[in-house]
């Protein structure tokens, strides 16, 4: 965080700024008349249970999906203001509450509904659990409440197959659980037209590589991707899921957050000295399939 910004209250008042900057050009985009759609993209996941049999756990995904999804979605999606259970637990010196002109711009001020789905997740109540933690302050867990857990409450098990160690807090490949994710968005937030506007993994290790034959065996990702992609078609035709589209992250090796370039989620491998690319598995998987699976006309290719 930048010197002199307070980090418990500025996530919030972001958030009600990026909201209203949102609705702003929204409403210059539609009143200028301009052809086309417009919306923003979400990121996070709604959530399991981690204990199937844990009332505690089934509350904490509700918190998950309001705080992260939801902080944004429900202006825009539903009402035109925030989730309830934010404003129970955020006072307006955390988070500003909108204004009833404010409220009315937000509402219906998106065209589609765009999700980073990289992975989808189980999740746990704190261990001081939730009424404690929802009115501590001090609680490490509050406000949100909730925990991420990246294995099953049983045997211990991987949700799924872990990315590269700079990525592995959050990421891992779930493609199993996308159906469901997908089911999760549409019900709480529905649209006619539905986006996946990211959805990658960063092959374990690769930064460790020198060799580019074993670079650009990337198999990993290339399952991750093939896979997801398999689940994606299923949403689409057994779910009724008006999945529209998927955007892979990344065409190419980049610089990745805090960890600069060791994470390699390009579908191209960057020579940094040279800036030569060279494709990996991944990239030709995803090319044979969208051929096989494509249905082009006159205005769209789709899957």
């Amino acid at each position: 965080m930048a010197p002199g910004v307070n980090s418990s209250t500025a996530p919030y008042q972001c958030a009600y700024n990026l909201l209203r900057a949102h609705a702003g050009a929204v409403k210059a985009f539609r009143e200028m008349g301009i052809s086309g759609e417009i919306a923003y993209k979400n990121n996070d996941f709604v959530g399991t249970p981690w204990r199937s049999n844990s009332s505690e756990d089934t509350e904490a995904v509700e918190r998950h999906a309001e705080f992260g999804i939801g902080l944004y979605a429900n202006p825009v999606y539903i009402n035109g203001d925030w989730p309830e259970i934010v404003k129970e637990t955020l006072p307006e010196s955390y988070l500003p509450r909108f204004t009833a002109e404010e409220s009315a711009d937000l509402k219906g001020s998106a065209d589609f509904f765009a999700i980073d789905a990289y992975a989808s997740q189980y999740i746990a109540a704190p261990a001081s659990g939730i009424e404690s933690c929802a009115t501590d302050m001090s609680n490490p867990a509050w406000p949100a409440c909730n925990s991420v857990m990246l294995y099953d409450s049983n045997a211990g098990w991987a949700v799924g197959p872990s990315p590269d160690p700079a990525s592995d807090s959050w990421l891992q490949a779930t493609p199993q659980m996308l159906r469901g994710y997908l089911q999760q968005l549409h019900a709480r937030w529905p649209t006619n037209k539905m986006y996946i506007s990211e959805f990658g993994m960063d092959e374990p290790y690769e930064s460790m590589r020198t060799e580019m034959y074993q670079i650009t065996e990337d198999s990993t990702t290339t399952n991750y991707f093939m896979t997801n992609l398999g689940e994606a078609l299923l949403a689409i035709h057994e779910d009724g899921i008006p999945l529209m589209g998927t955007f892979s992250w990344g065409m190419m090796d980049n610089a990745e957050w805090n960890y600069g370039l060791e994470p390699k989620f390009g579908i191209q491998n960057v020579n940094y000295t040279t800036l030569e690319r060279t494709y990996k598995r991944a990239a030709y998987a995803l090319s044979e399939f969208f051929a096989s699976h494509g249905v082009t006309n006159a205005n769209s290719t789709t899957v």
